[in-house]
C-alpha cells in the first residue's frame, strides 16, 4: 500500500465527492455512485471491468498448460529420486559385501514361502 492509496482524494469524476474506492485496474479513485461492482472487483467503468475479465481470462487459460507441465516435471524429479535412491543402495550392497547376505537373506524366505 503506498502513501497515496492512504491518504483520502476525491472521485475523477466528481471531484466534491470524496472517493471511497480505486479501479482495480487503472487505480483511479472513485465514489460509490462511479463503481462498478463485479465478481472480480470494483472498477470506474464497464470498459475497464471488461478488460480485466478479459485479462483475468487470458491469464486462466495460460496458467493451465503450465499447471500440467508442472506436474510433469514433479512426477519425473519423484521418479529420479527414487532411482538415485535404489542406486545408492545397491552400489552401498556391493561394496560393503553384504550381497551374498542379503541374497542368502531373501532366497531363505523364498524357500520358507515355497515350502521347500
Amino acid at each position: 500500500m503506498t502513501r497515496q492509496d492512504l491518504v483520502p482524494s476525491s472521485c475523477i469524476n466528481h471531484p466534491e465527492r470524496p472517493s471511497t474506492v480505486r479501479c482495480r485496474r487503472c487505480n483511479v479513485p472513485i465514489c460509490n455512485k462511479c463503481k462498478v461492482a463485479t465478481a472480480h472487483g470494483v472498477y470506474c467503468t464497464n470498459a475497464c471491468s471488461e478488460q480485466m475479465a478479459a485479462y483475468l481470462k487470458k491469464a486462466a487459460s495460460l496458467d493451465q498448460p503450465m499447471r500440467k507441465a508442472k506436474g510433469g516435471f514433479m512426477r519425473l524429479l519423484t521418479r529420479l529420486v527414487v532411482l538415485i535412491v535404489v542406486a545408492g543402495a545397491g552400489w552401498y550392497l556391493v561394496k560393503s559385501g553384504m550381497v551374498r547376505a542379503v541374497w542368502g537373506w531373501l532366497m531363505s524366505i523364498l524357500r520358507t514361502v515355497r515350502g521347500g
